[in-house]
């Protein structure tokens, strides 16, 4: 019986001392990976971000308002001029694009004369807000 306990407590022994081996390795493997890697300049980061600003870009979908976007609600009224009007009532120009939807900045008498048309846009894009540069019908 006692030569049974101590191949028992020899086993539970080695164990304790695998656990404890892996645990120390772990934490020098996780100290050396913070040791090595590259650290960032916190004064380049600012600079990086507004670089990333507005960006040039191509667009293509349909001129629309802010409160229909592609679902335009008044009866008996083409889509140009159910757009002409809401905006008239205070919604914003957007444009409806497969990307999404982004809010037009821009010349509102060159949105107005393409509001409900399909068209391509190329204009300055800042994160959902679109400052038109140029728009061309039926792209």
């Amino acid at each position: 019986m006692l030569h049974n306990r101590f191949w028992l407590n020899l086993v539970g022994l080695c164990t304790i001392i695998a656990c404890a081996f892996a645990l120390v390795l772990a934490i020098l493997s996780a100290s050396a990976a913070l040791a090595f890697t590259p650290h960032s300049d916190p004064q380049t980061q600012p600079q990086a971000r507004q670089d990333a600003g507005p960006q040039q870009r191509v667009f293509n979908g349909v001129v629309t308002d802010s409160y229909c976007r592609a679902r335009h609600m008044a009866a008996g009224k083409s889509a140009a001029e159910c757009t002409r009007e809401c905006v008239g009532k205070g919604a914003s120009y957007v444009l409806v694009a497969a990307e999404g939807v982004y809010r037009l900045d821009g010349n509102t008498s060159e949105l107005d004369k393409v509001a409900g048309q399909r068209v391509q846009v190329v204009g300055l894009l800042d994160g959902r807000v679109l400052t038109v540069s140029s728009v061309t019908v039926g792209q």
